[in-house]
Order: C-alpha cells, then structure tokens, then sequence
C-alpha cells in the first residue's frame, strides 16, 4: 500500500512538474519543431537545478548520518550516502559542462536562436 501510495505521489509531483510546460507548447503558432525544443529546454532547464538539489540533500544526510551516529554500521551507511552525492554532483556538473561546451562551440547557446525550415503557406490560388 506505502508503495502504490509512493507512485502515486511521484506520478502528481512530476504531472504538476511538467503540465505548465506542455500547456505553454500549445501556445507554439507555427506548431513546428521550435515548439518541441523550447518546451524541451524548459523541461530540462527546470529538472537540473532539482536534480543538484537532491544530489545535494543527499550528501548532507549522508553527512550528518556519519557524523552523529556511534553505530559502526549507520556510519558506513552515511559514508555511501556521501559517496553516491558526490558521485551524482559531479555527474550532473560534468555533464552539464561538457553540453556547455558543445554547445559554445557550435554557436548554439545564450541568446543565439534556431530557426527550423519551414514550407511557406501561399494563401493565393
């Protein structure tokens, strides 16, 4: 029961995370591909900083796990807790960089935009 309480939690949490995203692509007028990619720039643009949040919540318990516990085994368990925070930080940083980077080389970040091609609509017969 805590389980499919659990899902179901997740599931509304990442429903509200995400509804105000895809009701803003509706608003896209062209309905092309910029549409997808400014909504999936957003997606992304809002799940990193959570994502380093949680890396970092992570390792401060493991921290605190290690540093105010006596039993040998709740230590070791804040030990990998710390571990697995420091190993997500630095995966998430990293990755984060090295899309940066990329994306510096090949002009395609800040405020520099993409237009897709698009079929022009001749409205006159």
């Amino acid at each position: 029961m805590k389980q499919q309480f659990a899902r179901f939690v997740a599931a509304g949490g990442a429903t509200a995370l995400l509804l105000p995203a895809t009701a803003m692509a509706a608003t896209d007028p062209q309905g092309n591909v910029s549409g997808f990619l400014s909504l999936l720039e957003m997606i992304v643009g809002r799940l990193i900083p959570i994502l380093v949040a949680f890396a970092l919540i992570a390792f401060i318990w493991g921290l605190i796990n290690f540093l105010l516990s006596a039993d040998e085994e709740k230590r070791k368990s804040g030990k990998q807790i710390m571990l697995w925070g420091i190993i997500a930080l630095f995966a998430i940083v990293s990755i984060w960089g090295i899309v940066n980077y990329i994306a510096s080389i090949f002009g395609v970040g800040g405020t520099t935009t993409v237009n897709p091609p698009v079929v022009p609509f001749n409205n006159q017969q």
